[in-house]
């Protein structure tokens, strides 16, 4: 074969690739220009995932996201901003899904108690991290009291050492299902006042709660056997903590030092009834 003929067929080989190359592309771009023209490039589904206590229609407005809007035109930055001005969502994300669904995620922040306004008295509600979620719409919380604090929606408590306390001994407590209705912080840091939802008074330390968890929970385990209410206090040595029962002393606010005051009695004995 002579060596030009060879040149000649491989510029031949070259054209025709090209020509297909060129083909493809416009193909390409003719269904491309089709598909963003046509109603498979509208938003025909709009979800949202990870919601407990917000209404995902009410996420929906918020993002601006619509069904029937240009699935590749809406701004989802745009979108993930304006639902992170609303304090109850501690994480957005926002996602295409082809051909023409948009999926929205999001987590909660977690509601753990109620906080009162110390001037127009409107309770709030408080989230795990400090932060004033909204005003309380019907959530059964336990109440932070004894506190001078101005509070409204988005504002940061955990700025106060006190609050932080609060929420923590909350935490501490739900850990062993024992349900508060109250956590007095007047008297912090010197200690924390705190009511469970079955009657009982307990005296702790802010800063040893975490540690006296398990005291409590066998002092609670027999006082329920035995059907006794009162003042639980958990301010003196590890191991050791004070009863007063209701029918003999009342409760009050002078909260005594436990180590003059109230008779320390040891941890109770699973096999012993006997304070």
């Amino acid at each position: 074969m002579y060596p030009h003929r060879a040149k000649v067929k491989k510029k031949r080989r070259g054209a025709r690739n090209g020509f297909w190359l060129l083909f493809t592309l416009f193909v390409v771009l003719g269904l491309g220009a089709l598909y963003l023209a046509s109603p498979l490039a509208l938003i025909a589904d709009v979800t949202v995932i990870g919601t407990d206590n917000l209404e995902a229609e009410s996420l929906i407005m918020q993002s601006s996201i619509r069904e029937g809007e240009h699935f590749w035109r809406i701004n989802l930055g745009q979108a993930r901003k304006d639902l992170l001005s609303n304090y109850w969502l501690q994480s957005v994300q926002i996602k295409r899904q082809f051909p023409n669904s948009i999926l929205i995620e999001v987590t909660e922040q977690r509601p753990l108690a109620l906080i009162a306004d110390s001037e127009s008295s409107s309770e709030y509600i408080v989230s795990k991290t400090g932060l004033i979620l909204s005003e309380n719409s019907g959530f059964s919380l336990p109440y932070i009291t004894g506190h001078e604090i101005r509070v409204d929606a988005g504002v940061d408590l955990s700025l106060h050492d006190s609050v932080t306390a609060a929420l923590r001994s909350i935490e501490s407590l739900l850990l062993i299902e024992t349900e508060l209705s109250e956590v007095n912080i007047e008297h912090y840091p010197v200690n924390l006042q705190l009511f469970t939802t079955d009657g009982y008074r307990i005296l702790a330390s802010p800063h040893q709660l975490d540690d006296r968890v398990n005291d409590l929970l066998a002092m609670l385990a027999q006082l329920r056997r035995q059907a006794l209410r009162g003042t639980i206090d958990l301010r003196g040595k590890q191991g050791v903590v004070s009863f007063t029962p209701y029918e003999t002393t009342e409760p009050d606010d002078s909260l005594p030092d436990p180590e003059s005051e109230s008779e320390q009695i040891p941890e109770p004995d699973a096999d012993n009834d006997n304070f």
